[in-house]
C-alpha cells in the first residue's frame, strides 16, 4: 500500500501548479529569503535582543523552507530524488552551448549555468520546469527568477 501512496504523492507533486499555489510558493519563498537575510543581519549582534531576533528569524526561515513544495512533502512520504520523474538532458550541441562552452561544462557537471549551484531535481515540481531544464539547463530557482509567473 505504501507504493500506492508514494505514486499518488509523486503524481501530486509533479502535476502543474494552479495560479494560487504558485502565489503561495512565491510568498513562502519571499518570506524565507526575508528571514534568512534578517538572521544574517542579527548574527553578530551580541545583545540579548539581537540574539533573540537572530533565533526568531532563523526559526522562521527554517519553517518557510520546510513549506516549500519539495521539502516537507517529500520527507513526509519517505521519498528520495530518485522517486521523481527523470529530467531531460539539455542538448549541448545547440549553438548557444557551443558558443558558451562554460555553460555546457557546468551542465555536464549537473550545475546551473546561471548560479553554478548543484542541480537538485526535487525542486523541479512541474512539467514546464523539467522541460525548461531540458532547454536551458537552468535550476528551478533561476527559472523562477527568469519567469516569475
Amino acid at each position: 500500500m505504501s507504493s500506492f501512496i508514494s505514486r499518488d504523492l509523486v503524481e501530486y507533486l509533479t502535476r502543474p501548479l494552479t495560479g494560487q499555489e504558485k502565489k503561495w510558493i512565491l510568498d513562502d519563498k519571499h518570506a524565507w529569503v526575508y528571514h534568512e537575510n534578517k538572521a544574517k543581519e542579527y548574527a553578530r549582534d551580541e545583545t540579548i535582543s539581537g540574539k533573540l531576533k537572530f533565533l526568531h528569524h532563523t526559526q522562521e526561515a527554517e519553517r518557510y523552507k520546510a513549506r516549500m513544495p519539495n521539502g516537507i512533502l517529500l520527507a513526509a512520504a519517505g521519498l528520495t530524488k530518485n522517486d521523481l520523474p527523470k529530467l531531460p538532458q539539455p542538448d549541448l550541441t545547440k549553438p548557444a552551448f557551443i558558443m558558451n562552452k562554460g555553460a555546457a561544462d557546468l551542465i555536464r557537471e549537473f550545475k546551473c549555468p546561471d548560479c553554478t549551484q548543484d542541480i537538485d531535481k526535487t525542486k523541479f515540481v512541474t512539467d514546464i520546469q523539467r522541460k525548461e531544464y531540458g532547454i536551458s539547463g537552468k535550476c528551478a530557482d533561476c527559472q523562477l527568477k527568469a519567469f516569475p509567473s
